[in-house]
């Protein structure tokens, strides 16, 4: 794949409007001091990206969205999403994901902004390499606690069957 920068049609435009008015006022505001570049590719391999630009006193942030997902429903896009963790192998059994006909772009658009949002009032706590303890004394009173790596919750929350693995692909 060689990603390349997609201009929006008026239909294309006229959703992420749509998208970026739906987001909650904390999000609105956060990202209108703190958004630089919304942009949108072509033959993107993953769905978005959230990436910090300037970290100065004043940090910007560029979302870059793949355009593929701009006519997809929330089911749809989440049904492609998901089928992509099963091998097929000739089963009659299939993945697919009810979530309505919302458009995918309002998730997906409210996800990366909630990036911004966190590294921008520091949210959750900082770590310096995978692997690492996180950084507690950062830590917010809602996330004191919970992770011990980036990738893995506190020891208290592994009783539950939910909590008991890491939840990253490398285990």
């Amino acid at each position: 794949m060689a990603p390349r920068l997609h201009v929006l049609t008026a239909t294309e435009h006229r959703l992420v409007v749509d998208a970026l008015s739906a987001l909650p006022p904390l999000h609105q505001r956060v990202l209108k001091d703190h958004l630089r570049r919304l942009s949108f590719l072509d033959d993107m391999p993953n769905t978005a990206l959230t990436s910090t630009v300037s970290s100065a006193a004043h940090p910007l942030f560029d979302i870059t969205i793949r355009a593929a997902i701009l006519p997809q429903t929330a089911s749809e896009w989440l049904t492609e999403k998901k089928r992509t963790c099963f091998a097929a192998n000739n089963s009659s059994l299939q993945v697919a994901i009810e979530a309505g006909l919302r458009p995918a772009i309002d998730y997906i658009l409210l996800h990366e902004a909630t990036h911004v949002v966190d590294a921008k009032l520091k949210l959750t706590p900082a770590y310096y390499a995978a692997g690492q303890l996180l950084d507690s004394a950062t830590a917010k009173s809602f996330t004191a606690g919970v992770w011990q790596k980036s990738d893995r919750s506190c020891p208290r929350f592994t009783a539950y069957p939910a909590n008991a693995y890491s939840i990253s692909p490398r285990g």
